[in-house]
């Protein structure tokens, strides 16, 4: 979700995860993923400012994956760093001026329209 405020300042607002899945071997992890940017435009929003963070209150996620059957079990867990903190200065230097040509495309259905001899086919004579 994305707002933007007067003076070219915007706020954007991200959530993403995943509930446990289960598959034929066993049962995967959930998820959860979250975070919060800010930007501001200057010099004729030619230069752009970005400050963002990400999973802030936590700052890492176990995973928890089992596998399980009759004959054999397994459990495996993996830790990941989910906080991130980040600065970006980006600066538009100036707009594109040639036009991206599109190419004709069509099909040119000429193989009705008369030529051809007389044992070949073809059109009307």
């Amino acid at each position: 979700m994305q707002y933007t405020f007067p003076k070219t300042y915007r706020v954007n607002l991200f959530v993403n995860g995943g509930t446990p899945y289960i598959n034929i071997q066993g049962r995967g992890p959930s998820y959860n993923y979250y975070g919060l940017s800010v930007s501001k435009d200057f010099l004729s929003e030619k230069l752009n400012v970005n400050i963002s963070a990400s999973n802030v209150f936590s700052d890492k996620q176990t995973f928890r994956n089992i596998v399980d059957n009759p004959t054999f079990r397994s459990e495996s867990y993996s830790i990941y760093r989910r906080r991130y903190f980040g600065i970006r200065v980006s600066y538009r230097f100036g707009e594109m001026k040639a036009q991206i040509k599109k190419a004709v495309r069509g099909i040119n259905n000429d193989d009705s329209m008369g030529g051809g001899g007389n044992a070949q086919g073809g059109g009307q004579q």
